[in-house]
């Protein structure tokens, strides 16, 4: 692999391990409707179709008044509680597709972690670049060289654990930086360190 392939697959890796660490597949919720519509989930179409009928029976149902027109009022209430027995079963099936999804997502950390480690392993010999000859005392460049590429260059473990100390140190930043500090909670921490327990 080129170089500049490895940079970039690197970067793409460890920024995919951060986010999937400020936002765990547990949080996506969004993910199971988009699934379903692009599998094209027979399932789904009938909730969407028999919800879509109960609302529109719900409505019509409003309209009428339930003193004047009891006999259609209370036709439209039986059609209304076999919808929502029907969307009740329908909503069951479909919580079998919804545990399959979560359990793939959630491996989802997993499998980014191994490709990791696996780069890792299988460029461990790779130089990403060459550093100017003498830019660094023997010992650093031996440290970025570590453990089995020519001395001088920056080898790939070297390399994604810079660029993970780098986005760990950027996350850190962003995340705090619109956190609002109470100064007065503050100074009462501060002010309770300092003094001293008898």
């Amino acid at each position: 692999m080129e170089p500049f392939t490895l940079l970039l697959t690197a970067v793409v890796i460890l920024v995919f391990q951060r986010l999937l660490k400020a936002f765990p597949p547990s949080t996506w919720s969004f993910c199971l409707p988009i699934y379903l519509k692009l599998t094209r989930n027979t399932t789904f179409a009938q909730l969407i179709s028999k919800k879509r009928e109960r609302s529109q029976l719900i409505t019509e149902k409003n309209k009428l008044s339930p003193q004047d027109q009891y006999a259609k009022w209370t036709k439209l209430n039986r059609k209304h509680d076999a919808l929502t027995k029907e969307i009740t079963q329908l909503e069951e099936k479909l919580l079998s597709v919804k545990s399959t999804l979560d359990s793939s997502l959630s491996s989802l950390p997993k499998l980014i972690t191994f490709a990791s480690f696996a780069l890792r392993f299988w460029y461990r010999k790779q130089p990403v670049f060459y550093l100017p000859q003498d830019t660094l005392p023997y010992l650093a460049e031996r440290l970025l060289a570590f453990p089995s590429v020519p001395i001088g260059a920056v080898g790939f473990g070297q390399w994604l654990f810079m660029l993970g100390t780098l986005l760990t140190g950027l996350s850190f930043i962003f995340a705090n930086l619109f956190k609002k500090i109470d100064v007065t909670t503050a100074k009462q921490q501060a002010k309770q360190e300092t003094t001293p327990v008898q």
